[in-house]
């Protein structure tokens, strides 16, 4: 069940992103840029109304062409899959957080160098099953909005995509079981976030923002390798049972 409240939002965001791949091809096969104008056929002074009409598209929803094939289900899919996850997650809330039932899951072994050895398993106390109930609750509840929101948005399986892939780096940040793990769902939140504030990417203040963002969690993360520095060098491991059981000394 944990391995399922992780990974559903995985699948659905790599469902979305190949949807939003086979749209953007069936849109444009050649794979050419497209021609966002849409003044042909009218006179003068029709073309000024249209132009400004799509000007005002083009800051609200970005370039106006057609939505991309199998936009519903992407919508659908991804959203069904965070419903199932957060029901998911409040059962693991009261089997963890009031039956006392920790789970621990070793999925692989991920690196093994000299004294360094990280194992790469889903961490589930009761901490982190009231974190999987916000995370996935808040993020069904942003996917079903989404869905109303960005309805005339013809790019909005990639939309669904990055939050899906956002919600899934933010699963692997509250359910890792060593640092480095956590590492790695801090900077996959942070790549999700950039995605998402540059979405409208033909808007220089939409990269502007995701551009200040990335850079403001880069220094973030100097700070985080130090942590993990320092405390592999005091303790010798960066396992949070390890950590745990020396803190007191």
């Amino acid at each position: 069940m944990i391995q399922a409240i992780v990974f559903l939002p995985l699948i659905g965001a790599l469902i979305a992103g190949a949807v939003t791949l086979y749209g953007a091809h069936q849109r444009n096969p050649s794979g050419d840029e497209m021609d966002h104008v849409h003044d042909h056929g009218h006179g003068h002074g029709d073309a000024h109304a249209h132009a400004a009409h799509d000007d005002h598209a083009h800051d609200d929803h970005g370039p106006v062409e057609p939505p991309a094939a199998g936009s519903r289900s992407a919508e659908v899919i991804t959203t069904a899959l965070l419903l199932i996850s957060a029901a998911l997650s409040w059962m693991t809330l009261v089997d963890v957080g009031f039956l006392h039932h920790d789970a621990r899951v070793q999925l692989l072994s991920w690196i093994g160098s000299g004294d360094l050895v990280v194992n790469w398993a889903l961490r589930v106390d009761t901490l982190t099953a009231v974190m999987l109930v916000v995370v996935t609750s808040v993020s069904s509840l942003v996917h079903l909005y989404s869905i109303g929101y960005m309805h005339e948005d013809p790019a909005r399986p990639r939309f669904m995509a990055y939050l899906s892939l956002f919600t899934f780096m933010m699963l692997m940040l509250v359910t890792a079981d060593n640092l480095v793990q956590m590492f790695f769902g801090w900077e996959g939140v942070g790549l999700a976030s950039y995605l998402l504030i540059g979405f409208w990417f033909q808007k220089p203040s939409a990269n502007a923002a995701a551009i200040k963002a990335f850079v403001v969690n880069r220094v973030g993360d100097f700070g985080f390798l130090i942590g993990i520095f320092s405390i592999f060098m005091l303790v010798g491991s960066v396992d949070f049972d390890t950590i745990f059981a020396a803190a007191p000394a």
